[in-house]
C-alpha cells in the first residue's frame, strides 16, 4: 500500500534525476588564421574530459581568414581545450567549465618581429615562439555568449 501512496513521486524524482544528469550543452569553434603569409596552418583541436578521454575534434588545414567547425554536444562538467601548431611546437591549454552553451575561439597569428611590434607594442618571447623564421602564437578564448559580429 506504500508503494502505491508513493509511486507517482518515486516516478517524478526518477524522471528529474534522468533528465538532468544527461543534459548536452552545444560548443561552437571558430579558428583565426590571422597568418601576415595567407598561408593554411595545420591545427589539431582535442577536448578532453575529466576522465582523460579525448575527443578530437580537428585535425585539418585551416585556411588564412576565420572558419567555424562544425557543432558538437557534451554532456555537463569540466573539460579542457588543447590546440597545437606548427607541428607541435605551440601548444596550448585552455579548462572550462560546460554548464551552458559555450564559444571556443582559437587565434592563430605568425608573422616577423616588425609586424608584431607595429601591432602590438613589443615583442613577448613567452608567448610567440619562433617557427621557420617567423614569429607564431595560439590564443584560446571561451565565451559563454556568441561573439559579436559572428
Amino acid at each position: 500500500m506504500s508503494l502505491r501512496k508513493y509511486g507517482p513521486l518515486w516516478l517524478i524524482c526518477f524522471l528529474f534525476m534522468s533528465a538532468t544528469g544527461s543534459s548536452k550543452h552545444t560548443v561552437w569553434v571558430i579558428i583565426n588564421n590571422a597568418s601576415s603569409d595567407r598561408q593554411p596552418v595545420d591545427i589539431k583541436l582535442n577536448i578532453i574530459d575529466q576522465k582523460e578521454v579525448s575527443t578530437v575534434i580537428a585535425e585539418q588545414q585551416i585556411p588564412a581568414g576565420i572558419r567555424q567547425l562544425p557543432e558538437k554536444k557534451y554532456k555537463e562538467g569540466v573539460y579542457q581545450v588543447s590546440a597545437g601548431a606548427g607541428n607541435g611546437q605551440l601548444w596550448f591549454t585552455r579548462p572550462f567549465t560546460l554548464d551552458s552553451e559555450r564559444w571556443i575561439l582559437i587565434n592563430y597569428i605568425r608573422e616577423d618581429s616588425a609586424n608584431i611590434i607595429k601591432s602590438h607594442g613589443y615583442l613577448d618571447t613567452t608567448v610567440f615562439k619562433k617557427i621557420n623564421g617567423l614569429y607564431a602564437t595560439l590564443n584560446i578564448y571561451v565565451e559563454n555568449r556568441r561573439p559579436a559580429g559572428l
